[in-house]
């Protein structure tokens, strides 16, 4: 009878090894609220082909060259992708321990032993023997938990997840660094349009300058007007030299992104005026299901689900088997007849009986760490729902307003042919000629700052949408 249940134990136990019990309680995706379309929906649809690269759409040579040297060299990304190498080797660390440790221990002595004798018919010179020890041995041992409750298949089971969490985290930061540095591209080649107006500006204040002076040099003008033309030629340069600091700024941006020192990278001048392309926002769960960050957020979540398993298999005791072979010299080369061969084999079964409740606070622990991965998952989606939202907003009322400003534009160079046309006949004066060109300038540049925002948030909407349509 007590064979019989001890054979049943055994069994027991090696079913709960080796064929997949553990302590994990179920897991079950936290419910999020997802609406079917969004709040700044798109009055029509926008057929637009999938790309491969999303940074593709804006059908850009030297924008694709950048993002490809970006990400063969910034060092964040190299950085993000050694945390993925990292994560991953802790994983098969801990799935090392689903297997047995073999360790081979070689060992060797040598020694002298003196050792007294006893007996009739001994000399007295010889009660005591000096004998001379060699002892060689070469054992396997062997090691393992056996993993009766799951505790290393959860283990391995959260370090697994960990790793492709890195893996999103990486695939994150690389859409950021990307969107930043299409960002950065953006309004340095704005810039460089905003900089062709303001030299183009500068020529007609120089030019003015100049005939103002003269006028006066020759009593034709009071030096009011030369004054006023010089006041209106110096604020135009010191804006053009906040315009240059400006495109300098993000040029060492993109050298820094691209892994390289500001004082090596120069971008040429390269005015862009046209409107970027127009993005399908898609529906709210396509969105959710590309972002990388709400990706990642979910694989923590069952990271940490999968160490309640751990934290449970605490209380269940824990079976340790050892063994081990090998072969062993005699202990004396008096009595050397041959290697002598041995084997062993043992089990420990060990059970905690007091320990001050921490495994009850483990769980706890366990379970407050995975609401907190709840808490930030849920406030992941709601921040993408807002990035989109925000997004499509901007983007819906920055076309009105450069619709707007564009007629302004066209108004403002009307009026300005004007009024030249009313100078060059001597209707007007010069300070008239000079508000109508200031309008038309103001008009150029509100224009250009528009255009500033609406490539800014084109790219905010492609990281918020996780980088595809």
């Amino acid at each position: 009878m007590g064979v019989f249940m001890n054979s049943r134990i055994l069994s027991t136990l090696f079913l709960c090894a080796f064929f997949g019990c553990t302590l994990e309680p179920k897991y079950e995706t936290p419910d999020v609220s997802i609406t079917t379309q969004w709040k700044n929906q798109q009055e029509t649809e926008i057929l637009t082909p999938r790309y491969e690269n999303w940074w593709d759409v804006f059908e850009d040579c030297v924008l694709a060259d950048l993002i490809k040297r970006a990400i063969e060299n910034n060092q964040d990304l190299i950085a993000a992708s050694e945390r993925v190498e990292q994560a991953r080797d802790i994983a098969n660390i801990s799935r090392s321990k689903l297997f047995p440790w073999l360790t081979l221990p070689l060992g060797y002595s040598n020694q002298e032993v003196l050792t007294q004798l006893y007996g009739p018919g001994l000399p007295s010179s010889q009660f005591v023997t000096r004998e001379h020890q060699l002892e060689y041995s070469l054992p396997l041992t062997m090691s393992y938990e056996v993993d009766l409750w799951g505790k290393i298949r959860s283990s391995y089971k959260s370090a697994d997840l960990g790793a492709k969490a890195r893996q999103d985290a990486y695939d994150a930061a690389l859409l950021v660094i990307t969107t930043e540095l299409a960002n950065a591209y953006f309004q340095t080649r704005i810039l460089d349009a905003v900089t062709s107006t303001y030299e183009s500006i500068l020529q007609t204040r120089r030019k003015t300058q100049e005939i103002y002076s003269s006028r006066y040099e020759g009593k034709l003008a009071d030096y009011g007007q030369v004054a006023f033309s010089d006041q209106e030629l110096d604020q135009t340069e010191s804006l053009y030299s906040e315009v240059k600091q400006q495109r300098a700024v993000f040029e060492n941006m993109i050298a820094v992104l691209l892994g390289s020192t500001p004082s090596e990278f120069h971008l040429n001048p390269m005015p862009l005026i046209e409107l970027p392309p127009q993005i399908p926002e898609g529906v709210p769960a396509s969105a959710l299901a590309r972002r990388p960050d709400i990706a990642e957020q979910q694989l923590l979540m069952q990271s940490i689900h999968a160490l309640l398993g751990v934290a449970y298999a605490e209380y269940f005791p824990a079976l340790d088997l050892e063994g081990g072979l090998g072969v062993i010299s005699p202990l004396s080369q008096y009595f050397f007849k041959g290697l002598s061969f041995f084997w062993s084999i043992g089990a420990n079964l060990t059970e905690l009986i007091f320990d001050g409740m921490a495994r009850y606070y483990k769980v706890q622990l366990t379970w407050s760490q995975f609401r907190e991965s709840v808490a930030r998952y849920r406030q992941t989606v709601l921040n993408a729902f807002q990035e989109v939202e925000n997004s499509l907003s901007n983007l819906q009322w920055l076309q009105k307003r450069m619709d707007s400003i564009s007629h302004a534009v066209e108004s403002a160079k009307i009026n300005q042919k004007i009024s030249n046309d009313q100078y060059t006949y001597g209707v007007i004066s010069y300070l008239q000629v000079a508000e109508k060109e200031r309008e038309v300038l103001d008009n150029d540049l509100i224009y250009l700052t528009l255009l500033s925002f609406r490539y800014m948030n084109t790219v905010q909407l492609i990281r918020a949408l996780g980088g595809g349509w």
